[in-house]
């Protein structure tokens, strides 16, 4: 049985402080700093014995910076490399030549009518397969993006992307719309490996400092596709312009096909993380699942993006068949389209870095909704003016609000989910915006158009669909408001240095 040992009751101390102890147990020292130097003391007898021991090693000084340089204490490394913005402008590139592929018959749906045979609802129904197909590689996209990174899935959008580019070629060449279609899906596959892309590989290679704008440049790629298309697919496109409708199909494959080339020379992987939030470590795909599913703030935040995010894809699938009915030619369709985007995408590329500065993501994001649900608020009214300057106008005030709040959410999202990786909640947001684009498109391109002149509106006029758009938008500012409010605060467990507050 252990004998122990007292202290003894003299006053002196003569040698350091001996604790209780068991019978041959090791004695621990004591050693006594001083607090202004973090040296030992030269009038402490405790620290006597220590160094005079021969494995006593003295480092002059025990201030952080020296004992670094000493080896003993390591600090993490960050580093972010040039080559990153290879990547980013890849990536951009791709989300460009997407978008202008998407937008090939819309914004021409005149002459895409005519060149198939088919009317204004079958169109429409080419919009609401690509959207619904978002989500079948849902499962495939975020595992890719998990176990190899933003590279491998952007070179499977690239090879799904060109086939189905060439097969639609086909479709145009022989006046087949159901061949047509065949090349929209199997475009319309690869749209997820590409969207969902941005935000991991923002977040992989770009520091705290310039991941809203790496976030906003590849993701406002896509809608600027969109804008150039409908812009000058009117000016390539007989009569006004000098190809048929199957060649400008051509271009765009092969446009698309050298743009894939340079996908394959993207990096991997950056040799060290850029920050410590991109060094953390990710949970699995079922852990994030889990964790999105009890991350009430998420819920909130996916409301917002779906809704917002699919009102304005809604929008811009019927924008021609809407004002057609007003008398405005395609041509004035497409300039609206244009501006809108042209509009919405210089907006948010201004926000962006001043969002990165000053962390403001979340104030930011509750005005910028109410301003959307503002300027839909006057779209029912506007195309009864006649006036091509007004639709120019409200569509360019639809821009400036709705995209800038995309790369906004996006970055909010992936710092408020953390640890979950970033694709996973993208890719889910971006999910929930192709349902609400292809139900909101049903809804107001084929179940709300007038049979009969009603209220001073022409027949096949959208007005009760574009009363329908602004109060499902109000609707949608409810639960955003209540981000970060009430029993929808952030969790604790997503908050690391270098992410939102």
């Amino acid at each position: 049985m252990s004998s122990y040992q007292p202290l003894p009751e003299s006053g002196g101390y003569s040698s350091p402080i001996q604790p209780y102890r068991r019978t041959g147990d090791t004695a621990i020292e004591l050693q006594l700093l001083d607090s202004s130097e973090g040296r030992p003391r030269a009038d402490s007898r405790f620290s006597q014995n220590l160094q005079s021991s021969p494995s006593y090693e003295s480092y002059g000084s025990h201030r952080p910076a020296d004992i670094e340089g000493k080896g003993l204490l390591q600090e993490p490394v960050y580093r972010q490399y040039k080559r990153r913005y290879f990547g980013l402008s890849e990536l951009a590139l791709l989300n460009f030549a997407t978008g202008w592929g998407f937008a090939a018959p819309g914004v021409v749906a005149t002459t895409a009518i005519a060149w198939y045979d088919i009317s204004y609802a079958e169109l429409n129904n080419l919009s609401i397969a690509s959207s619904l197909v978002f989500l079948v590689p849902a499962p495939f996209v975020i595992w890719i993006l998990n176990h190899y990174g933003p590279k491998f899935s952007i070179i499977v959008a690239c090879v799904l992307t060109v086939i189905g580019n060439w097969i639609v070629y086909a479709g145009t060449r022989a006046h087949s719309f159901p061949v047509n279609i065949a090349g929209t899906i199997i475009a319309a596959l690869a749209s997820p490996f590409i969207l969902a892309a941005p935000t991991r590989y923002s977040r992989q290679w770009f520091g705290d400092s310039g991941r809203t704008f790496a976030t906003a440049l590849p993701s406002l790629a896509y809608p600027l596709g969109a804008g150039v298309g409908a812009l000058t697919g009117r000016y390539m496109v007989k009569p006004v312009g000098p190809m048929s409708y199957d060649e400008r199909a051509l271009l765009i494959a092969i446009v698309f096909a050298f743009v894939a080339i340079p996908a394959s020379f993207i990096p991997r992987e950056p040799p060290t993380a850029p920050s410590e939030g991109a060094a953390a470590t990710r949970l699995s795909m079922k852990d994030s699942f889990k964790s999105l599913l009890n991350n009430r703030p998420f819920h909130l935040q996916f409301i917002t993006f779906a809704f917002f995010a699919g009102i304005i894809d809604c929008m811009t699938a019927v924008t021609t068949q809407a004002q057609v009915q007003y008398g405005f030619s395609q041509n004035v369709a497409g300039i609206a389209l244009a501006l809108l985007v042209f509009v919405g995408i210089a907006v948010a590329l201004v926000i962006s870095p001043i969002l990165d500065r000053t962390k403001a993501h979340l104030p930011a994001l509750k005005i910028i909704v109410c301003c959307i649900s503002l300027t839909y608020t006057a779209l029912p009214f506007i195309p009864q003016t006649h006036s091509k300057a007004a639709v120019c106008l409200i569509y360019a005030l639809i821009g400036a609000a709705t995209l800038a709040v995309q790369p906004c959410l996006l970055e909010l999202q992936a710092s408020w989910t953390h640890p979950v990786s970033p694709e996973s909640s993208s890719f889910i947001c971006w999910s929930g915006a192709k349902v609400v684009t292809a139900v909101f498109t049903i809804i107001v391109g084929q179940q709300l158009p007038l049979d009969s002149a009603q209220a001073g509106q022409p027949i096949g006029s959208l007005y009760y669909g574009f009363i329908f758009l602004p109060a499902t938008c109000w609707v949608a500012v409810v639960p955003t408001m209540f981000i970060g409010w009430w029993r929808f605060k952030r969790t604790p467990a997503s908050v690391v240095k270098g992410n939102l507050e």
